[in-house]
C-alpha cells in the first residue's frame, strides 16, 4: 500500500490471510477499531525503510503528522478516528468528528485491492472509490512522505514489505 507505487504480488498464503482477516471484521470476529490499526500501522510501519538512515527526513515526516486527526470509514463496517502523536504513537477511537479529515472508502473491497497492492491509494481516489474530506490537510501530512519516495528508497520498501504485512496479520490472529 502506497500513495502512489504498487508494491510486488503478495505469496498467495500472504494474500489468503488478509482476506481472511478482513472477512473477520464482516463476520464480526474483529473490531473496526482493528482494522483500522491494521490499516494505518501497515500505512506508517512501511515508510520506516525509507526514512532509518535519513534523520533530517524523519524529523520533517514526525514533525508533518505530530497531533494530526484523520479518519477512515468503510460504510456500515467502519468508523474510526486515528490521532497521530508520532509515528509509533497513534491513538484509535471509534467515530469521527465532522471537522476530523477522512479516507471514506466505498467499500472493504477498496481497502483490500489497496492493502493487497492490486491498486493504488491514488488510483482509488482518481476512480472514486475513496471520497477524501478536508483533502488539503491529508496532503499538508502526506507531502514530506512523497519527497523521499526516491527509486532507492522505495526498493528498501518493498524488501520489507511482506515481513511487515505478514507481522500486523499476525497480530490480528490470521
Amino acid at each position: 500500500m502506497s500513495v502512489g507505487i504498487r508494491f510486488q504480488v503478495l505469496p498467495e498464503e500472504l494474500e489468503v490471510r488478509v482476506k481472511t482477516a478482513l472477512k473477520a471484521l464482516v463476520d464480526g470476529k474483529i473490531t473496526d477499531i482493528q482494522v483500522a490499526m491494521f490499516f494505518f500501522k501497515y500505512f506508517f510501519q512501511r515508510l520506516e525503510p525509507m526514512y532509518r538512515d535519513n534523520q533530517s527526513a524523519a524529523n520533517t515526516i514526525q514533525e508533518a503528522v505530530k497531533n494530526q486527526f484523520v479518519g477512515l470509514i468503510v460504510p456500515n463496517l467502519v468508523e474510526v478516528t486515528l490521532y497521530i502523536n508520532t509515528i509509533d504513537d497513534m491513538e484509535f477511537t471509534k467515530g469521527v468528528a465532522f471537522k476530523t479529515p477522512i479516507l471514506d472508502f466505498k467499500n472493504l473491497q477498496v481497502v483490500e485491492d489497496v492493502v493487497l497492492a492490486r491498486i493504488t491509494l491514488a488510483e482509488t481516489l482518481m476512480n472514486k472509490k475513496v471520497k477524501v474530506r478536508k483533502i488539503a490537510k491529508i496532503l499538508r501530512w502526506l507531502a514530506p512522505i512523497a519527497t523521499i519516495q526516491t527509486e532507492e528508497m522505495l526498493q528498501k520498501v518493498r524488501e520489507e514489505d511482506i515481513s511487515i504485512l505478514d507481522r500486523l496479520v499476525r497480530e490480528l490472529g490470521y
